[in-house]
């Protein structure tokens, strides 16, 4: 998500049972443990502006119904998302998904069908979550951060696309703006400098539509 939507590390952060070292070796065992599910919520401090995403194919996974279940008390939105029928397990929640993929090719191998399409759901889930937070104008990735010679192209590419000006001026825009594809964005379009580009994009929480649109309103 970072490169991406220039988001900061903690908005979308992912939890699984076992940690990171679950990520190389697997240690199914630890699913088991709801009370480990609900001490990382504590953890990691979830409010009531929180919203956590519980992820269990088969619906019945413990250390997922102890997460959700601590992340319902501390006030945050809980999401489930599963690949069984309702009635075949409850789970407490406030948004309960449902994608009935049916039975596996390999029975019980939830990582074929049952994997892809979760990661499908979670790609709208979280590619909605960026448009509703700004960073996306148009179809184009915005926010992305410039961090290498390929992001670096894209981000000339998306000034061209959206503004019509050369490669050599979305460059210049792109080194003013402090390399953030948005602010060079709007200052293109409004002649504003970097700074008070900024500070508009502040007062209107970095979205690029609402701030053009007040812009032009006051101009």
């Amino acid at each position: 998500m970072s490169p991406t939507f220039c988001t900061p590390p903690e908005l979308v952060q992912g939890i699984i049972a076992g940690g990171a070292a679950a990520l190389v070796r697997s240690s199914e065992d630890l699913e088991d443990k709801a009370e480990d599910g609900a001490a990382i919520i504590a953890q990691r401090e979830i409010h009531e502006l929180d919203v956590v995403v519980g992820i269990t194919a088969g619906g019945t996974t413990p250390y997922v119904h102890g997460a959700l279940q601590a992340a319902k008390q501390r006030g945050a939105t809980t999401i489930a998302i599963s690949c069984v029928p309702a009635e075949q397990v409850e789970i407490a929640v406030d948004v309960d998904i449902r994608l009935l993929t049916g039975p596996e090719l390999l029975a019980g191998s939830t990582r074929l069908k049952a994997g892809t399409v979760t990661k499908m759901a979670l790609n709208i889930l979280s590619t909605g979550t960026m448009v509703m937070l700004g960073k996306v104008y148009g179809n184009q990735m915005v926010d992305v951060a410039v961090t290498n010679h390929k992001l670096h192209d894209r981000a000339l590419r998306i000034i061209c696309h959206l503004t019509d000006v050369s490669r050599e001026e979305a460059a210049v825009l792109l080194e003013k703006s402090g390399r953030r594809v948005k602010l060079a964005l709007l200052m293109q379009k409004t002649g504003l400098s970097a700074a008070a580009g900024q500070e508009l994009l502040q007062k209107h929480r970095g979205q690029l539509r609402a701030a053009l649109q007040a812009y032009n309103q006051i101009d």
